[in-house]
Parts: structure tokens; sequence; C-alpha cells
């Protein structure tokens, strides 16, 4: 019996196999059946990036924020943008308090934002409003009185990259708060009570590339510390303890390291008082000073004096400041100066008869000023048109090459 259940499951195999009926015959499709569970699920929606996400603001968001720029204004400052994000927030000069930072974090922000709280009466307390601005990439807060609990509070900012603490209260103890900072590629501690000691706290810092300790208590054994910032490109010990064997130490570990040289007087007295009325410096290989920048400050027209001595500037950025004719008098000593940034001045055709000597100058900005219908132009290429000769009067012909823009700044 068993034999013949065998045969006869052998025989219904082969059929089966070789197939059964007509040709014309429709063979049965295999349909694999949609599980239950799946039927009437939605299509998965890609979840929205963290920046996508930010962007969807609420209404209620959209009118904090621009109630937050309105304040900001009304106090003075000034607040760069596009639709989406605040890029740019200056309160230099202003009567900002400590209370009045309340209102970054109702901004949206870019990726790498720019804070300016330079010569303000902002303390440490105001700064306790700075924790939560992720993407907060420099920070002004020179001529503040902020001092070492203030620190504190920037020990989360990990994207910072640019720190400027001339002239605060800060000290050793504080710069412990910073080894957090190893993003941090400019840190500026001059005319601060830093000292060796302090210097310890720096050795984490390994993305540093220029650190200014001008007018500090630091000697050659505080330059230990510094040997291991191989990133480092620039390194100012003006008006320090440090010899010159402790410099020539720093070259030989670091000798791509660009430590100044002596200033000369002229310019020391130069650079304390571009410091004290909120600009900066930068000087060359030589210790001279090339580049000076007022922009976004209360500079005025008597301060401009102080640059009569720098027969090496080069650069020179007087934008966004109240600068009229009457500052420009003070120029005309520079004449090695090739760029020149007037936009947003009170400048107006009459101030450019005091740039006639500056033949060197090959960019000059004057986007935002009282100058009449001024563009791009090359003028040696390029001759006036008839309505443009009157405003150009004072210039033309004294530097064929110059460029006078009216579009983007230096």
């Amino acid at each position: 019996m068993n034999a013949d259940l065998r045969c006869f499951s052998v025989v219904v195999l082969l059929l089966a196999l070789m197939g059964c009926g007509s040709d014309n015959e429709p063979t049965e499709q295999t349909v694999t059946p949609i599980p239950t569970e799946q039927i009437d699920t939605p299509l998965s929606v890609e979840p929205k990036s963290p920046e996508q996400a930010e962007e969807s603001k609420t209404p209620e968001q959209v009118e904090k924020e621009a109630e937050a720029i309105a304040e900001i204004e009304e106090l003075g400052g000034r607040v760069l943008r596009n639709k989406r994000h605040v890029s740019f927030v200056s309160l230099s000069n202003t009567k900002v308090t400590d209370n009045d930072l309340v209102h970054l974090k109702e901004l949206t922000l870019k990726k790498r934002f720019l804070l300016n709280l330079s010569n303000t009466k902002v303390t440490d307390a105001g700064l306790e409003h700075l924790e939560g601005l992720a993407k907060l990439s420099n920070l002004n807060l020179t001529d503040t009185q902020v001092g070492d609990v203030g620190l504190v509070h920037l020990k989360g900012l990990t994207n910072l990259r640019s720190l400027g603490l001339y002239n605060t209260n800060v000290t050793n103890t504080g710069l412990e708060h910073l080894n957090g900072l190893t993003n941090l590629e400019y840190l500026n501690l001059s005319y601060t009570k830093i000292s060796d000691a302090g210097l310890a706290h720096l050795k984490v810092l390994t993305k540093l590339s220029d650190l200014n300790l001008t007018s500090t208590k630091v000697t050659d054994a505080g330059l230990e510390h510094l040997m291991g910032l191989i990133s480092l490109r620039g390194l100012d010990l003006t008006y320090t303890n440090v010899t010159d064997e402790g410099v020539e130490g720093v070259k030989a570990a670091l000798p791509k390291c660009r430590i100044p040289k002596p200033l000369n007087h002229t310019e020391k007295q130069a650079i304390v008082a571009i410091g004290k009325l909120g600009g900066t410096a930068r000087r060359n290989s030589d210790n001279h000073v090339f580049s000076v920048s007022f922009s976004d400050t209360e500079v005025s027209d008597a301060g401009l004096e102080h640059l009569k001595g720098l027969t090496t500037l080069r650069n020179l950025n007087l934008s966004h400041t109240k600068i009229t004719d009457a500052g420009l008098v003070h120029l005309n000593s520079l004449t090695h100066l090739r760029t020149l940034n007037l936009s947003h001045t009170n400048v107006s055709d009459a101030g450019l008869e005091h740039l006639k000597g500056l033949t060197n100058l090959i960019w000059l900005e004057l986007d935002n000023t009282k100058v009449t219908k001024w563009r791009v132009k090359r003028l040696k290429n390029n001759p006036p048109e008839p309505a443009e000769k009157e405003a150009i009067a004072a210039i033309e012909g004294r530097s064929p090459g110059w460029r006078i823009s009216r579009g983007s700044p230096i």
C-alpha cells in the first residue's frame, strides 16, 4: 500500500512539472499579498534638517524677532541680516545695558554670527544672555567691564573663533574658562592683567593662529606654555617683559610664527589712541601699521588726527562712522594709502579735495555718501560722462588708476 502511494505521488509530481491542459490556457500568476498592517499606511516623509526646522518660525516668533531688532536699533545698534538670518549685530559705543542683551535670544542667527559690544558698559551679568548662542563665531568685548566671572558664560560657545578682550578686567583665573573653546583662532588679551600663569590655560587652544599679549605681565617663562601651539602665526609681545632670548626661543619652536619688532614712539601713541576710539590696527612683519579700521565706531573728525604719523598705512576703513569732509584733511599726509572706505559717511564732493595728494590710492569706496553720481569705474579707461565731471573734478587726472566704487566694500 505504501509503495502504491509513493508511485502515485511521483506521477503527480511529473505531471505538475510538465504542465497540464492546452497551450492556450493562461498560466496562473503568483501574487504576493500585501500585509494588512501596510494598507493605508502613508508614504514616509523625510524629516527636516535642524536648519529647515529653525527657519519654520511661527508668526509669534517672527513678531518677537522684529521687536528685538527694533529694540537693538533703538539703542543705536546696527543689525545686518538677509530674509532669514541675522549675521552681525553691533552695539559698539552705545548705551546698551546688561539687560538689553536679552533681545539677542530672539534672533534667528546665521551659521557664523558676529557680535560687537566694544566700548560699552556691559558687565559679567550681561554675558549670561549669550549662553545658548551656539552660532556665535566672533565676539568683541574690547573696553567693557567684563571680568573673570563673565567668561564662565562663554564656556559653551564652542563655535567661537575670535574673541576680543582688550582692556577688560580679565585675569589669569578667567582664562581657565576658555579652555573648552577649541575652535578659537584669534584671541586679544592686550592691556589686561594676564601673566605667565594664565598662559598655561591656552595650551589646549591648538587652532589659535593669532594671539595679542600687548602690555601684559608676560615674561620669557610664560612663553613655554605656547610652544605647542603649532597653528600660531602671529604673536604680539609689545610692552611685555619678554627678552630677545625669549623671542628667539619662540621662533625656534614655531618658525612660522611672526613676532613684531618694537614700535616707534609715534606708532605706539597712534595704536593706543586707535584702541581707545574703538578701532583696530594691524601691523606687518616689520611691525609697522599697515591697516586701520574704525568701521562701526563713534570716531569723529578730530579722532582722525591720530593717523597723521602712520606714514606706512596702506588700508583705512571709515565706513559707518560720523566722518565728514572736515575729517579728511587729516588724511592728506597718508601718501602710501592704497584703499580707503568712506561708505555710509557724511562725506561729500567737497571733501574729496583733501585726497588730491593720495596718488597711490587704487580703491575708493563711496557707497551711501553725499558724493554725487559715482559708480564703479576705472577712470583711466572710462572717462567720466558730463554729468559726473563736477563730482570727480577733485581727483580727475591726479591718479588715473583709481577705481571709484559705489558698490561692494573693500
